[in-house]
């Protein structure tokens, strides 16, 4: 299937046909979406979940280069305004906004110079939770103790898991298994995995050496860079009663505040899929004051029908042309 959509859209580009079709999208918003980026040479990390690495930095690159030529790249208040007014008034699309989730270093280290460089704005979504206590996420902790047990079962959260040889489809079904808890229960099972697999988990230093600092944050807040929330702790919020996700929610914003002494408007409810928040989530982040929530639902957003609080966002899996036939012909290359 994504050979095919990559097929169709190289059709579009290079035939012409995708100009001619630009302003029936003028009122189409694609957000894109990474975690974490690879070094040119292609190695970097990968002690922990390999499933979070994007492209490497030049191939981010490319494709920020490719979206800005054809897409009014927006910054966080922009985004706001467009949504508010159904975008009335504020020119034509197609649009497009760039995010991170989970402050990985590599935003700092690779990221942030190409948009630097090419003049693109960004908004990066923080887990405070993990940021504060130096500890990466339930995600990356599930992938370390895949990749290292010598065990050929796991026990964890009343199943059993063959463990085999394929260390990345393991974690997967780890990970698949983890987005069915609430906190306490995700914490549990976190916990009867250390002991099922017989790892420790990560030393400190190696953990810390995954996130971006406070210091970090700042600076890129001070440089253009929009900071919004991931919640504290990277629940999966409909998992959890009405009260905690609150917590979640406002407790993150609040903190995010006092450390960059700006405003947070925006939030990404984290993992993000339709069955990971719903119309409690969305009321708790507008209680908590926040002005946008984004989904990970992998659809184009059009003006005037999109709710500011479930604002999809994609990943450019199929390639950047792809995503861009996606926006002038988003029944076609729907899925």
């Amino acid at each position: 299937m994504k050979g095919k959509r990559r097929a169709a859209a190289a059709v579009l580009t290079r035939t012409g046909l995708a100009a001619w079709l630009r302003p029936f999208a003028r009122d189409r918003l694609i957000v894109l979406n990474y975690h974490r980026l690879c070094p040119d040479d292609g190695g970097g990390e990968r002690a922990f979940d390999a499933g979070v690495f994007g492209p490497t930095r030049a191939e981010f690159r490319a494709q920020v280069a490719f979206f800005r030529r054809r897409f009014r790249m927006l910054v966080e208040d922009e985004l706001v305004a467009l949504l508010a007014s159904g975008g009335r008034g504020r020119g034509r699309g197609p649009w497009a906004m760039i995010t991170f989730d989970d402050a990985y270093r590599d935003v700092r280290a690779l990221a942030w110079p190409v948009l630097r460089d090419l003049g693109v704005p960004a908004l990066l979504f923080v887990p405070t939770g993990l940021v504060d206590r130096r500890e990466v996420g339930w995600w990356d902790l599930i992938a370390w103790f895949a990749r290292r047990t010598g065990k050929a079962v796991l026990r964890a959260g009343g199943e059993e898991f063959a463990v085999g040889t394929d260390r990345e489809g393991l974690a997967r079904r780890l990970q698949a298994r983890a987005k069915t808890l609430d906190g306490a229960g995700l914490s549990a099972f976190c916990g009867e995995l250390e002991a099922s697999t017989a790892v420790g988990r990560p030393p400190a230093a190696e953990q810390e050496a995954q996130l971006l600092a406070w210091d970090d944050i700042r600076f890129l807040r001070r440089n253009g860079m929009a900071v919004g929330s991931h919640t504290l702790n990277h629940p999966v919020l409909s998992r959890l009663d009405p009260e905690e996700q609150r917590r979640e929610l406002a407790d993150s914003r609040a903190r995010l505040e006092a450390e960059t002494g700006g405003p947070v408007r925006s939030v990404a409810y984290p993992v993000g899929a339709g069955e990971h928040f719903g119309e409690a989530t969305k009321a708790a982040a507008r209680e908590a004051g926040y002005a946008l929530g984004f989904s990970f639902t992998c659809e184009v957003n059009r003006l005037g029908r999109t709710d500011p609080y479930a604002v999809s966002r994609c990943e450019c899996s199929d390639g950047m042309r792809a995503a861009y036939a996606k926006c002038l012909l988003p029944g076609l290359f729907a899925g």
